[in-house]
Order: structure tokens, then sequence, then C-alpha cells
């Protein structure tokens, strides 16, 4: 009894000798999307790709193991056996696109592949500002915008005194709502304004703020 528990022993260390030198597969789940993020639908046929990723003698080597085309509901479902190693998922994004929240996802070999890859394609717009209630050089109007959320706003915009600006061309930007606040200074006393605006896919727009 004692000599097969010594076998059993040294077939096991063998077996994980080997999965160390030969890198054992193991079975794992994949699931990849892609999102149009200004609307939440799903966007069918772009191509994906499935890349392992091991350290080599001149740097990183690469190999593509798997690749296909997302299916009609913007998804692939599938599960392949992988070695222990990183991995890279990648999708093409689609043509017309202005926003891209990642194009490649990377794992480690022990966990289930679930990748969602967010886009949103252009649209056009102008933004013209007109003070016309001027009380002079302490007038201010602070501008800020938030895409797709609200309350996630960035920098501010800020016009002095009586200026305004009027964009003599329309911006390139993701389709989508847009968030707008901005805060009017007139002698010491702040008012704050905020609007929405929706922008389709290749539209142009005008937004306007007089104040």
């Amino acid at each position: 009894m004692r000599l097969i528990i010594n076998i059993m022993k040294n077939l096991f260390i063998l077996f994980l000798i080997s999965c160390a030198f030969f890198s054992c597969k193991k079975e794992r789940a994949f699931h990849i999307t892609a999102t149009n993020v200004a609307t939440g639908e799903r966007i069918p046929n772009l191509r994906y790709y499935v890349v392992e990723a091991s350290a080599g003698s001149f740097g990183e080597k690469t190999k593509t193991i798997r690749e296909g085309d997302l299916d009609a509901n913007g998804e692939a479902k599938f599960n392949i056996k992988i070695k222990n190693k990183k991995h890279v998922i990648r999708v093409v994004e689609p043509e017309n696109n202005c926003y891209a929240e990642n194009i490649s996802l990377t794992f480690g070999s022990k966990e289930d592949f679930k990748a969602d890859f967010k886009f949103a394609p252009c649209a056009y717009t102008k933004n013209n500002i007109t003070n016309i209630n001027c009380l002079g050089a302490d007038d201010k109007i602070d501008i800020q915008l938030s895409r797709f959320v609200d309350n996630n706003y960035g920098s501010s915009w800020i016009i002095l005194g009586c200026n305004g600006y009027v964009q003599n061309h329309y911006s390139k930007i993701p389709m989508g709502t847009i968030y707008y606040r901005w805060v009017v200074t007139r002698s010491g006393i702040n008012t704050t304004y905020r609007d929405t605006v929706f922008l389709e896919e290749n539209s142009y727009s005008n937004f306007d703020i007089n104040y």
C-alpha cells in the first residue's frame, strides 16, 4: 500500500512539473459584447480577437488563439481551453466612431472572460454663448458639461465680462446625451441653470446660451 501511495505522489509531482513546463490548459468561458454607450443597444458584427501573451527573449510574444465576428445581437459566447498565461481580448471599433471606453481588455488565466466594449458614433455640435444683459466686466459665466451620465462634469469653461463666444464650425463629438450646467454671476449673485441635449448619430445641432 505504501508503495502505491509513493507512486501516486510521484505521479502527482510529475503532473505538476509537466504543467509548469508545458502550461496545462484549462477551459474558460468567454462572453464578449459591444454596446453603444449612448443608447445601451448592442453593436453587431464587429471583429474580435483573443490573443495569448507571454514573455519572450526579445519582449512579449503574442499569438491569436481565436477570432471571429460578434453576432446580430452584438455578442460572442464560447468556451476554449487556454494556457496559464495573460490573455487580451480586442474588438475592432465600428466605422464613424467617436468614443471608445476600451478597445482591448486583459485577463488572467484563472478567471472567466466577460468583456463589454463601449463605443459611440459621431455627431456634430456648435456652441453659441451671448451675454445679452451685461452689467460690466464683473459678469461671469461658468459652463460645464457631462456626457452620457449626469453629474459627471468635467472642467469649467469660463467667459468674463460682456464677452461671448460664437463657434464658427461644428465640432465632431460622440452622439448621445449631453448634460449642461452653467453658473451666471452678476453683481456678486450666482444663478445656476441646466439643460440636456440628445445628439442623434450624424446629426448637426446648435446649443445657444443667451444669458
